[in-house]
């Protein structure tokens, strides 16, 4: 089992999916983070930097379709981390309208999870997503 010390490490590993889930908990107790919290923050760290151009959609993707799997096996979805999760799930297809599916779907509804999550932290207590239109 490898340790994670920063993020960085978990988006990498997500991102080249090789996420390691035993080593996603222990830095969660070692941060006195719950898992939901931890799996919240992985997943709004990769949407601001695919909103900042730090990193291509692909590899953002990646990265989420790796805490996505992460949370079913775990059992867990937090709010955040599922509405960003389809948001990235948005721009995976090409629709009859022809446009690009991640600048019509995925830029705008990261940049409003993004602006929500700045508004009403993911930990925050009783905030819920789901009741936020995004």
């Amino acid at each position: 089992m490898a340790a994670y010390i920063t993020l960085d490490q978990i988006i990498h590993d997500a991102a080249a999916r090789n996420l390691d889930g035993s080593a996603f908990c222990h830095y969660a107790q070692d941060h006195n983070l719950t898992l939901a919290a931890l799996i919240n923050t992985v997943a709004l760290h990769i949407a601001k930097t695919f909103d900042a151009g730090a990193v291509p959609y692909p590899t953002a993707d990646a990265a989420i379709d790796s805490v996505w799997s992460l949370m079913i096996d775990c059992g867990t979805l937090p709010d955040l981390a599922y509405h960003i999760y389809e948001a990235f799930d948005a721009g995976e297809f090409p629709r009859q309208d022809k446009d690009d599916p991640i600048e019509r779907y995925t830029r705008p509804l990261i940049k409003k999870l993004i602006q929500i999550a700045a508004e009403h932290p993911p930990h925050a207590e009783g905030y819920d997503f789901d009741s936020t239109p995004v």
